[in-house]
């Protein structure tokens, strides 16, 4: 189990990918097919390998349904609060 202290918090939706393409205009439809995707599903497959002529894409996503907007910022803040804390201490320390 993550230890929300010591490491940042993810939002619901992570999506890792690389996507690779000959020119500007092929890596544009790529992403306007991905997106029109989201539009007809309500989302991406959890995993996706792609290549062709012009272009070639892995994507990977997850989802974690328990995580909200309200929770994840008050993570986000625990952990930036965490990180100030180190920060201050480490300059006390040189300072010394």
């Amino acid at each position: 189990m993550k230890d929300p202290i010591n490491e940042p918090p993810r939002r619901r939706i992570v999506f890792i990918g690389k996507l690779e393409a000959d020119d500007w205009k092929t890596l544009q439809h790529d992403l306007m097919r991905l997106s029109q995707e989201i539009a007809r599903h309500g989302r991406l497959s959890s995993s996706s390998c792609s290549g062709g002529y012009s272009s070639g894409h892995i994507i990977i996503t997850s989802e974690d349904g328990s995580i909200d907007h309200d929770g994840w910022a008050k993570q986000l803040n625990a952990y930036l609060d965490k990180l100030k804390a180190e920060e201050t201490a480490k300059a006390q320390a040189l300072s010394l």
